[in-house]
């Protein structure tokens, strides 16, 4: 990534000014170990960054690119510029955009940046392309917002933007809310089946080589489960 590129991340870093809640009247989705707060996710947010970590392609420029996608307060968007990416994290809530930019702060991570924006069928073609985008746990949600089908099209326009590869966590119908499943197909009655689901889902996105399923990990605030997914392109 050239300097300006990185000059304009630098230029969000401090889209949200003022004072941000007491952490005992907010709950993170994802740990803040630069805040010294737990979160709703503790344990598998870890357990699924050590798998991201593991395959995470190797480059030898100074500098390579990540974006996620419905980055909560920044977990994911945070270890990815501690691996030494140019990390851009994209979120449309305001209070987790806050708790990300005091993590920046807290911890004096460089190279990473927090934009606040809402996702839609439209807006989405305006992210920037960059080599790896993560992408957990927000599909279902867009399901809901827009239907499946327009869904299913914004995964395709941001698996455009991912130069190398894609990391995805979908809540799966077996067990996520009945919203989320009432938004989406029908995914099978067991775990194996679901997983068989999105992994057919990820072969059809255009240019797809290797859908790798990473493992199964519990939400831990719910009584759900759901498969992370690493999908590279071809060389």
């Amino acid at each position: 990534m050239t300097s300006a590129p990185r000059r304009a991340f630098g230029s969000l870093r401090r889209l949200l000014p003022g004072p941000p809640p007491p952490a005992s009247r907010r709950q993170l989705y994802n740990p803040a170990p630069e805040l010294g707060e737990g979160s709703i996710r503790e344990g598998s947010s870890w357990e699924q960054w050590e798998a991201i970590e593991s395959r995470l392609p190797a480059d030898d420029r100074d500098c390579r690119s990540a974006m996620d996608v419905g980055c909560a307060n920044g977990f994911f968007t945070l270890r990815l510029a501690g691996a030494g990416f140019a990390a851009l994290g994209v979120e449309q809530n305001p209070d987790s955009v806050r708790a990300a930019n005091e993590a920046v702060e807290a911890g004096g991570a460089t190279g990473v940046a927090f934009m606040r924006r809402e996702m839609t069928p439209r807006t989405i073609a305006g992210l920037p392309a960059v080599d790896v985008v993560v992408f957990k746990s927000v599909m279902q949600q867009w399901a809901v917002n827009f239907g499946w089908e327009p869904a299913t099209e914004m995964l395709r326009t941001l698996w455009g933007k991912a130069g190398l590869c894609l990391f995805f966590e979908i809540g799966e119908s077996l067990s996520c809310k009945p919203e989320y499943a009432a938004a989406m197909p029908n995914m099978g009655d067991s775990a194996d089946a679901n997983r068989q689901f999105v992994h057919g889902m990820l072969s059809d996105l255009p240019g797809a080589e290797e859908i790798e399923c990473l493992g199964y990990y519990p939400t831990e605030y719910r009584n759900e489960s759901r498969h992370l997914f690493a999908v590279r392109r071809g060389s």
